[in-house]
C-alpha cells in the first residue's frame, strides 16, 4: 500500500502542477492585449497556489499526525490525504479563468 500511495501521490501532484502552468498560460492569452491585468490575474493566482499549498501542508500533517512521524502510515496517511486535496484542487484550476 506505500508504494501504491506514493506512486498516487506523485501522479496527483504531476496533474496539479500541469493544471497551475496551464491555468497560467490560458490568463496570459485571455488578457495578452491587457498585460498590467493579466500580470495582476497570474500574481494573484500565484500567491492563492502558495497559500493554498499552505494548507494542503497543514491540512495532511493534521490528517496524519495520529500515525507516528517518520512511519510507513504517517507517509500513507499524508499521501492518502495529498491525492485527495490535489485533486480537487486540479479541478479547480482546470476551470481558470472563469
Amino acid at each position: 500500500m506505500f508504494q501504491c500511495t506514493v506512486q498516487q501521490k506523485k501522479l496527483a501532484e504531476d496533474d496539479l502542477n500541469k493544471a497551475y502552468q496551464t491555468a497560467k498560460k490560458r490568463i496570459v492569452q485571455m488578457y495578452g492585449t491587457q498585460k498590467k491585468l493579466a500580470d495582476d490575474y497570474v500574481a494573484t493566482l500565484v500567491d492563492t497556489q502558495r497559500s493554498w499549498l499552505r494548507y494542503r501542508d497543514g491540512q495532511c500533517k493534521l490528517e496524519a499526525f495520529a500515525a507516528e512521524e517518520g512511519s510507513n502510515a504517517n507517509a500513507v496517511a499524508t499521501s492518502l490525504c495529498v491525492i485527495r486535496i490535489d485533486k480537487e484542487r486540479t479541478a479547480i484550476l482546470k476551470q481558470l479563468p472563469y
